[in-house]
This record gives structure tokens, sequence and C-alpha cells, in this order.
């Protein structure tokens, strides 16, 4: 068996679907003025600004390794595209 070389671009892949619909509520929430805040003690809280950046901490997907992944696959890809030409 061998080793996902991209864990973080396959499990954004495989959630991908539920994420689209996760996003449209939020961007629901969002268009009705109203907000997902977190606690931040017993008599505050602040509100969560980024769906986006929401929904990757609820399907435990790191952003930065993700990008990073991203950068790869580019970089491998123009590697390709230089050997064809």
């Amino acid at each position: 068996m061998s080793k996902e070389p991209y864990p973080a671009c396959q499990k954004l892949n495989v959630v991908r679907n539920d994420k689209a619909i996760l996003l449209c509520f939020l961007e629901w929430l969002e268009e009705n003025n109203l907000k997902i805040c977190r606690s931040v003690s017993a008599a505050g809280y602040f509100p969560v600004y980024s769906p986006e950046k929401l929904l990757m901490e609820y399907f435990g997907i790191d952003e930065v390794q993700l990008e990073e992944e991203r950068q790869k696959i580019l970089k491998e890809q123009r590697k390709l595209n230089k050997e064809k030409t």
C-alpha cells in the first residue's frame, strides 16, 4: 500500500461536497446578519469571521499543510510541463 503523497489535499477532496453545503449555510447566516461566536469568558464572545477557516478546522484540515501541498503540486506540474516542451 502506497502512502498518499498529499494527505491534506486528499482529505479536502473527500469532504468537498459536505464542505460546499456547509459553506452555503454559513454564508446564509452572514446574509441574515447571524454570527457564529466563540466564548472567550463567562461574560464575552467574539465572532468567528471566516466560514472557510471554520470549516477547515471542523474537517481537521491543516491550512498551512494544504497550501504547502498545493505549491508542491504546482512545482511538479511546472517541471512536467517544462520537460514536455
